[in-house]
């Protein structure tokens, strides 16, 4: 059976009705998950189909429910395997793994709560595979699920459950801070306007997660429902810092210049310029006032640099006090258009 036919095939249950809170959090697990798989070659993370958060690789799937608790409640073998309303919690992930149709199923029970094994409570394994814990336990989950489903045989191979602290009050703070923290390790650089990032991709996933139809083929579910690692590099890179590369050019373009005099001159009134940008109200309202002239004006810019230069000094040179002597505006006016040739000004 094909990757795609066998996914197809799985019983459809999106969630309906959630509390605000708990869907809240199992998008931001869900966030959570794709910025520690970003490594991965290609993934697509769907939102709330056939389970809470789905991973779908190329040749496999990963499934993955979440159970939240306030206090200090652990999950014993009993709470995972007794049945309510007629589903037990893991009778409701072990249908998705079908064994004998498709063998490359990781299902996982995530929950901020330890899970008791037997009399021990395990508190020192984050990810703990069902199938090492007791025999006792092992035999109790095998029998509930026969009874449950109606089946002969029950494999409990690549079954998890997975402790993860979560901040229940306030969960975006901590996803927030590991968005950053990724986004250092991914760009090799700090996101522009974090918490701006945070909700451009918190809105994406969960416009993608209250989309409640049955989608009609593979195809349009992952356009309707998953967020590909190309999806969430197209966010990430629209808070990545654009380099700002214009005043080597600007020194590069001095270079160029074949009279010494001059030349000489445009180095001193350059460095003069970048000195005061620092603190000069004034250049700062010159370039804002410029730079919005050529956004707004970009298509009808002469295409000859010496003609853009022109045609600014002609507009703005005016406006500049005393202070400023011709050479200095010309170097001020070189520099921002360096700067909007390498997208500086770019929204």
């Amino acid at each position: 059976m094909q990757s795609s036919d066998y996914y197809m095939s799985l019983p459809f249950d999106v969630s309906g009705s959630l509390s605000k809170n708990r869907f809240r959090l199992e998008l931001l697990w869900g966030i959570s998950k794709m910025l520690d798989i970003y490594d991965y070659d290609d993934f697509t993370i769907v939102f709330d189909y056939v389970c809470d958060i789905e991973v779908h690789l190329k040749e496999s799937y990963e499934f993955y429910q979440l159970k939240t608790h306030k206090g200090d409640k652990v999950y014993s073998i009993n709470d995972i395997v007794k049945p309510k309303n007629g589903s037990s919690i893991l009778g409701k992930l072990y249908i998705l793994k079908q064994p004998g149709e498709f063998e490359n199923v990781k299902l996982a029970l995530v929950s901020n709560s330890y899970l008791k094994d037997g009399k021990k409570v395990i508190t020192d394994i984050e990810e703990i595979d069902l199938s090492t814990i007791s025999l006792a336990s092992i035999k109790k989950i095998t029998e509930a699920l026969k009874s449950e489903l109606d089946l002969n045989n029950i494999d409990i191979s690549n079954i998890y459950y997975i402790f993860t602290p979560m901040n229940l009050n306030e969960p975006s703070n901590d996803i927030i801070g590991k968005i950053v923290t990724s986004f250092v390790k991914i760009k090799g650089c700090e996101p522009k306007k974090p918490n701006a990032l945070y909700r451009l991709i918190y809105d994406t996933v969960s416009r993608k997660a209250c989309c409640e139809l049955r989608q009609k083929d593979y195809d349009q579910l992952i356009e309707n429902k998953g967020m590909t690692k190309a999806e969430l590099d197209k966010l990430l890179n629209c808070h990545l810092e654009r380099a700002d590369n214009s005043v080597e050019l600007t020194k590069q373009y001095i270079e160029q210049v074949q009279d010494y005099k001059q030349r000489r001159n445009m180095k001193v009134a350059f460095a003069k310029l970048i000195s005061d940008l620092q603190t000069s109200k004034e250049l700062q309202v010159r370039e804002k006032n410029i730079a919005e002239y050529l956004v707004e004006s970009c298509e009808q810019l002469p295409n000859d640099f010496e003609q853009c230069v022109d045609e600014l000094i002609c507009k703005f040179a005016a406006g500049f006090s005393p202070e400023y002597s011709k050479v200095e505006i010309y170097m001020f006016v070189v520099l921002i258009l360096k700067r909007f040739e390498e997208g500086v000004y770019d929204e």
